[in-house]
């Protein structure tokens, strides 16, 4: 089994482990900047090859009809803003986690994601009840995967102060994503 394979499968089953072998890397935060941007990419073309099989409610086009291309460049600063105040939430909770480690975190999540959503994909071809259903619990499992990384990462020995540090940076994501979406020019719905 490769490498690769072996970090994906600990990360759905033992994401503590995940995130010790994601800090043996060692990623320098170069290296975590293009990862970050190859997922933002990855999560792009999954996202808008869905928007194109199975096109949203007229409501919701402006918001789900971007071109990739700016659905990449606003997914990718909303995952480096996340990455950074994960970081800076982590410090505020005496976190000792590196910006490289969460960097690393963050985009392996990203990574993960794409592979999910497209496996949504797959699945909304045959099950499409089901394949919105199993998304949702891949969301909230993803969310379970984030509070080990932090857990291990920021040496908290604690998933309540990881949840802590998450429910910070929530706030602060809040922010920018409302920023994001006054600049684009997107309008909020509902």
């Amino acid at each position: 089994m490769s490498w690769l394979t072996t970090l994906f499968m600990q990360s759905i089953y033992n994401p503590a482990l995940a995130a010790r072998m994601l800090l043996d890397l060692k990623l320098d935060a170069r290296t975590g900047w293009m990862a970050l941007a190859l997922a933002s990419i990855l999560n792009s073309i999954v996202f808008s090859v869905t928007n194109l099989m199975f096109p949203p409610p007229a409501e919701l086009a402006a918001i789900y009809m971007l071109s990739p291309v700016m659905l990449s460049v606003l997914l990718f600063i909303l995952f480096g803003s996340g990455a950074v105040l994960l970081y800076g939430a982590g410090r505020m909770l005496d976190g000792k986690a590196r910006f490289q480690d969460i960097l690393a975190f963050i985009t392996w999540l990203q990574f993960l994601r794409a592979a999910v959503q497209f496996g949504g994909l797959i699945f909304m071809l045959f099950l499409p009840g089901l394949a919105t259903l199993l998304m949702f619990a891949a969301s909230l499992y993803g969310i379970w995967i984030l509070l080990n990384f932090i857990n291990v990462g920021q040496e908290f020995q604690s998933l309540a102060k990881s949840a802590g540090s998450f429910a910070l940076t929530f706030v602060g994501l809040t922010f920018v994503l409302f920023i994001l979406v006054s600049i684009s020019g997107l309008t909020v719905v509902g």
